[in-house]
């Protein structure tokens, strides 16, 4: 799926009715001095599918008139799907 930079604008700023955002995967994947690197899925609605959208979004004030994709050309968000991961990790041993 492509979109036009608009459309890609339209679906990261919840304003287009035919996405909708899964808040809960919204993470920043970079921090940079003027600009922060946001990563999110969102579902399309007419199909059910959900992919995966990164921008960048101005850090400070002065940079509010920042858009996303702007000049990047057309958009391919990447389709995602969930699943069950397993991870090992070191813990602290209670009492240790």
């Amino acid at each position: 799926m492509k979109l036009s930079e608009e459309e890609a604008r339209q679906v990261v700023q919840e304003e287009h009715d035919a996405w909708t955002m899964l808040a809960s995967t919204q993470e920043i994947i970079d921090q940079r001095r003027w600009v922060t690197t946001i990563q999110c899925v969102f579902e399309h609605r007419p199909t059910g599918v959900h992919y995966m959208f990164v921008w960048d979004r101005g850090s400070t004030e002065c940079q509010d008139d920042y858009k996303p994709f702007e000049y990047g050309g057309d958009v391919t968000p990447v389709r995602v799907e969930r699943k069950t991961i397993t991870v090992e990790k070191w813990m602290p041993v209670e009492g240790g």
